[in-house]
């Protein structure tokens, strides 16, 4: 039971309702009339038997909705205490389902603003009745005529609003669905996509663990995997290597193009310094016309980043600390061998000492 300070009482029960208490939480002193409205259930329909009626509800929704009726009766008329209550459940013949009680100052008022509270009842409220008939005939879930008719105040409207908007689903255009088909069509090609990478594993695990023999017809798996090295290569798996006859490593610095520098003209080279720019332009390939020092000097040390970006193995050698005194050590260069080169050393060396 919901009251709105002792003014407005609306609940919903599966218990049979009780008239004259509902018309006494409406009477008071100050209030000169009171209209009373109760519901009943008929005992036919349309030629029919009609035995009970079923009531069904929304109930948060619904308590909410008659609360919302019972301000729009302010708004609109003047009156003291409301008072609507309905049943839910099984409803027998002649046993009341809703009842409304309305008490105002002056009659007018209570004469006007029942029927408002009727028909927006039957409009707005989500309560649903089934009649249930005599004779076998099927049950019928019955719709109010008034449905969709009234227009109560806004806060009934808006809350229904809320209510369709939570329950709605998006809906989202065919135009972003990359796969338009029934679950048992992906289930399907989920599966042909599974046993399809399984035969690709199969045979690939047979090329490289199983040697067939043409004699052979038919072979087993199990019995005849063998891990087989491979000749360069710690494991079983090919290695394969590739010499690259062109790429950023191979460029000689002819083929290299540098960026047009622009000529700022802001003094001549030093003397004694010519010599050692030129001597620096020519062995870094870079022609240069400008008679500006910092102007060339930045062309070099462009140059010079330039090749260590793409070459930053030969610029190790270089950066070492400065030595305390001369030295005459020359850094050997390594010739790496592969294990095919190694193999050959190894096969010449036990010729030649097989010889003596």
């Amino acid at each position: 039971m919901n009251e709105s300070g002792n003014m407005d009482r609306v609940w919903l029960t599966k218990e049979k309702l009780n008239v004259e208490e509902i018309y006494n939480s409406v009477c008071s002193p100050e209030y000169g009339a009171v209209t009373l409205f109760v519901g009943t259930t008929r005992n036919s329909f349309e030629g029919k038997v009609v035995e009970k009626l079923e009531y069904e509800a929304y109930d948060k929704m619904a308590v909410k909705s008659l609360e919302g009726i019972c301000r729009s009766i302010r708004e609109k008329f003047q009156v003291g205490k409301i008072a609507i209550v309905h049943r839910l459940g099984d409803v027998p013949v002649q046993e009341a389902s809703v009842v409304i009680a309305i008490s105002a100052t002056h009659r007018k008022a209570v004469f006007e603003a029942l029927p408002f509270a009727i028909d927006a009842l039957k409009a707005d409220v989500p309560i649903w009745k089934k009649e249930v008939y005599q004779g076998g005939d099927a049950p019928q879930w019955k719709e109010n005529a008034e449905s969709g008719e009234m227009n109560i105040n806004s806060d009934c409207i808006q809350f229904r609003e809320e209510v369709v908007e939570a329950e709605s689903v998006d809906q989202v255009s065919s135009d972003l669905i990359q796969i338009n088909t029934n679950l048992q069509e992906i289930n399907r090609r989920i599966t042909s996509f599974i046993n399809r990478k399984r035969q690709q594993v199969n045979i690939s695990n047979v090329e490289d663990f199983c040697v067939k023999r043409s004699d052979e017809e038919s072979t087993c798996a199990r019995t005849n995997a063998v891990i087989f090295r491979r000749k360069d290569s710690k494991t079983h798996l090919k290695v394969h290597r590739v010499e690259n006859m062109t790429g950023p490593q191979i460029r000689t610095p002819e083929t290299v193009k540098t960026q047009p520098q622009e000529r700022a003209e802001f003094g001549t080279c030093p003397a004694g310094a010519e010599e050692r720019l030129s001597n620096a332009e020519h062995f870094l390939n870079i022609k240069n016309d400008s008679q500006n020092v910092f102007s060339r000097l930045k062309v070099i040390e462009d140059k010079i980043l330039y090749l260590e970006s793409i070459s930053p193995e030969y610029f190790d050698f270089f950066r070492q600390t400065k030595p305390s005194g001369k030295s005459t050590f020359s850094p050997i260069a390594k010739k790496k061998y592969s294990s095919e080169d190694i193999d050959m050393k190894l096969s010449h060396l036990k010729s030649k000492f097989m010889k003596r």
